[in-house]
């Protein structure tokens, strides 16, 4: 695994076993976490965000792995959520 690889990961584990909420250093918050969906006793289990859409052609153009492409770098979740364990 290479450096970026290796962060995910570890960013993955760290929620998947704590929970809580990532965000790279350079994000800024534009609505306070204690008003996202997860807060409070929320049902909401996991927050991502959606990157990208777009048509087979798009997705082959720009070497997507998925579409639609998610964000990773603001997410929040509760511990133990399988789409995290998924990503392990």
């Amino acid at each position: 695994l290479d450096f970026v690889q290796k962060s995910d990961f570890f960013r993955y584990l760290i929620l998947f076993y704590i929970g809580g909420v990532y965000a790279d250093h350079d994000a800024e918050c534009l609505v306070p976490i204690r008003r996202w969906p997860i807060s409070g006793g929320a049902r909401t289990r996991i927050l991502l965000g959606l990157e990208a859409v777009g048509t087979k052609a798009q997705r082959e153009g720009l070497l997507w792995a998925q579409n639609p492409q998610y964000s990773q770098w603001t997410m929040a979740a509760a511990p133990g959520h399988p789409i995290l364990w998924g990503c392990i």
